[in-house]
């Protein structure tokens, strides 16, 4: 769970029209162009006057994580690339198969030392209701009404993910606040219009459960002819308010189920992303929170870097205090933060400045459906990046 579970219908529309289905096997495809230089730190270049620098530095994850995983899913990190493969499929033949008290069948949570995803040595893993990551409170309709889940967390859909760590949680942070996080990465440009629906996330979090965090990152949604990248941001992440269905999640903002907290979200899809000086789609991805002095503002500012010759690709500013987005070249019209009908919960960017969580890169297969095609690797990182100073 990457975070990105219900974003598909804020999609819909604003993509054009999909090509046909693939078919046969993934095969590997890495790509033949060479990776761009990764120094230890990246500037980026305001855009705006006065103009100043930003300044991020290199980092290594130090877990990932992986369930229902290929057997072809390559160590990460090999050969100095991360290379994210499609995840395949959940089910009673994934090792650690298991059943919880509420009935919700799947694998348990699980961090494990880089470069290692689903075995070698354990970091530790996700339960329910931790201080970490609650409120708000996760429930689960078993068919005897919506209970309050405890104990492990179950992982029902397919994932693979690398993860650094900052802040303590259910496994060892690094302890350095972040005000952002940058990453050298490329997406497999290919599109895939039948189920699976896979989404690829770089994102920062305020837990790596992300079971109700607060996030803010890009999303890469293959499914959309062209693909789509997105700059998304996010309150009460994957959370779901109360259907009464069998089978369903809920979340709520106390134990007593007084209010909902279903996932609250803004967004913008970056225009059709073509290639970079070089020709490959090689970029630096980068999104980090400042601070207005003079109007008091905190913003999120996202943008695309050449990682050739460093010229700005894309960027926008949003403003969270306002509510209101500035130079963002988009394909439809930005999406402004809000909340499903009836709630409300404002996006905490003070205490994203800094913050300890995590910054997660990875692929997501949340219809938990077996590909039956496409191309590996889904993702490609050469190296992960944080923002450690203000601005």
């Amino acid at each position: 769970m990457l975070g990105k579970t219900q974003s598909k219908t804020r999609m819909q529309g604003l993509a054009g029209a999909l090509l046909c289905a693939c078919a046969g096997a993934a095969q590997t495809e890495v790509s033949t162009s060479q990776p761009p230089p990764a120094p230890h730190t990246m500037v980026v270049r305001s855009s705006t006057q006065p103009e100043f620098t930003t300044i991020f530095t290199s980092v290594t994850p130090q877990y990932n994580f992986g369930y229902g995983v290929g057997s072809n899913q390559p160590l990460l990190p090999t050969g100095g690339f991360w290379n994210d493969y499609m995840p395949i499929q959940v089910n009673s033949g994934t090792p650690g198969w298991t059943s919880d008290s509420f009935g919700i069948w799947g694998v348990p949570d699980a961090f494990y030392y880089e470069p290692y995803y689903d075995s070698g040595s354990r970091a530790g893993g996700c339960s329910w209701q931790q201080g970490y990551d609650s409120p708000p409170y996760w429930y689960y309709d078993n068919g005897a009404g919506y209970q309050l889940l405890s104990g492990e967390i179950i992982r029902s859909s397919a994932n693979i993910g690398s993860v650094y760590q900052s802040g303590t949680q259910q496994v060892l942070g690094s302890g350095v606040p972040v005000y952002g996080f940058g990453a050298m990465a490329t997406w497999d440009p290919h599109v895939y219009p039948s189920p699976p629906y896979l989404i690829g996330t770089m994102n920062y979090n305020t837990s790596s459960c992300y079971s109700g965090d607060t996030e803010y990152g890009f999303a890469h949604y293959p499914y959309y002819s062209p693909p789509v990248e997105q700059f998304y941001f996010d309150t009460n992440s994957n959370c779901s308010a109360p259907t009464g269905v069998k089978g369903s999640y809920a979340c709520y903002t106390t134990t007593a189920k007084a209010t909902a907290a279903p996932q609250c979200q803004g967004a913008v899809n970056l225009p059709t992303l073509t290639g970079n000086s070089e020709g490959n789609y090689w970029y630096f991805w980068y999104i980090y929170v400042s601070y207005n002095t003079t109007n008091q503002h905190y913003l999120l500012n996202a943008g695309l870097q050449d990682p050739y010759n460093q010229a700005q690709k894309w960027s926008c500013t949003y403003d969270v205090t306002a509510n209101t987005f500035s130079n963002c070249p988009s394909q439809g019209a930005p999406v402004a933060y809000a909340c499903p009908s009836g709630s409300s919960f404002p996006f905490p960017a003070s205490k994203l400045y800094p913050g300890n969580g995590a910054v997660t890169v990875g692929v997501s297969n949340t219809d938990n459906i077996a590909p039956t095609g496409g191309t590996n690797p889904m993702m490609q990182m050469t190296t992960l990046y944080v923002l450690e100073t203000a601005h």
